[in-house]
Order: C-alpha cells, then structure tokens, then sequence
C-alpha cells in the first residue's frame, strides 16, 4: 500500500507518496491518522499517514510505461486518504520492439490486405491476388525489373505462397525496390499479423 505523509494542522504533504515510516509500518489506517503518540526521536508527532488509493491513467500501453511515481494527489479529508495516478513515461525504440517483436511470418492474404490497407495496392487487386494469384500492379513491375536469373523465382515465391516469412531474402529484395526498409516492413508484419 501507498501512503502520503502529511502535518496534520494544515494537511501540507511531507516527502512523496510510498511505504510508510518504518517505525509504524505495519500500524492500521485509522491508527496512521495520529501519530502524537510515537517516540519523538522519530520526528512523526503531528503528522500523519494516509492512503494514497493509485489508479492507472489512461495510455497506449505499446509506446508508454506506468512509473512508480504517484501523479495527480488529491486530498480526501472526510475520507481520511488521497487519489492519484501512476506515472507514464514513453517507452524507447528498444522497448518499444521488445513488447511488440516482429512476427516471422503472415498469411498471404494478411500480407495484402495490409498492402491495400496502406494504399500500396487497391483493395480489387488485394482481393484479386487472394481470389487467383493474380499481383497487384507496383508487385508486378517490381518483379519484371529484375534480372533474369532471378525473375521467374523470385514471381513463383510471391505467386505461390502460403505465408510470406519476414526473414527471407526476397522479402527484404523486394521491399527495397518498393521504396520499403527493414522498419517499414517490420511495421507491415506486426499490423498484418493483427489482420
């Protein structure tokens, strides 16, 4: 439990919310609201310990993290305690990919729903590539511009696949050549896998 330490004669907060003192840690709510009666060479007659009842705030809990730090306090002298908040603080780029890895792999139809949802390709041709392989046009051009060697086996992986996973090589040739990199199509793996 969370507590506020505050001077009873005019209720001004002492310190920040946490446990309360150690040397009456343990003691009940109703015997926290006076401690006249400690040892003074604990420096708490005249004071108080109330409790703070903490809520989560509202926040995106992909890019922001709840803090220790108790936000917000209100007082509630008929009801002999304080609300507030938790704290949010942003999460870094790195905590950020930890909470939300990149799925390794999607269905083909997730993969191009996503294409269509982004606008990389319309919905018909989305629903074309679904319905009858068929690629949607910025795919097909794509492909055409490669190297012959490489053409016809780089259009049967994209035509005849099931799932496309995140680490082949194709995914990341092709997606170079539609102007994607390596964030841009992790991005396309975590919301089609949602899909």
């Amino acid at each position: 439990m969370t507590y506020q330490q505050i001077r009873r004669s005019d209720f001004s907060l002492i310190g920040n919310p946490g446990p309360p003192h150690y040397a009456v840690d343990g003691w009940n709510d109703e015997a926290l609201r006076n401690l006249d009666g400690t040892d003074e060479r604990f420096g708490l007659r005249g004071t108080a310990f109330w409790p703070v009842i903490v809520s989560d705030p509202a926040y995106n809990p992909d890019t922001q993290a709840l803090t220790d730090e108790v936000t917000g306090l209100v007082l509630d002298k008929k009801g002999f305690r304080f609300t507030g908040t938790w704290g949010v603080r942003d999460l870094t780029a790195d905590e950020i990919a930890a909470r939300n890895p990149v799925p390794e792999e999607v269905s083909s139809r997730q993969f191009f729903q996503q294409l269509a949802k982004d606008g990389d390709c319309t919905e018909a041709e989305a629903l074309a590539y679904v319905q009858t392989g068929a690629l949607p046009a910025v795919l097909s051009t794509v492909i055409n511009g490669l190297p012959e060697s490489i053409r016809f086996d780089v259009r049967m992986e994209v035509i005849g696949a099931n799932e496309f996973y995140r680490s082949t090589p194709t995914v990341d040739l092709v997606g170079y050549l539609l102007g994607k990199d390596s964030s841009a199509l992790d991005r396309i793996w975590r919301l089609a896998s949602k899909l």
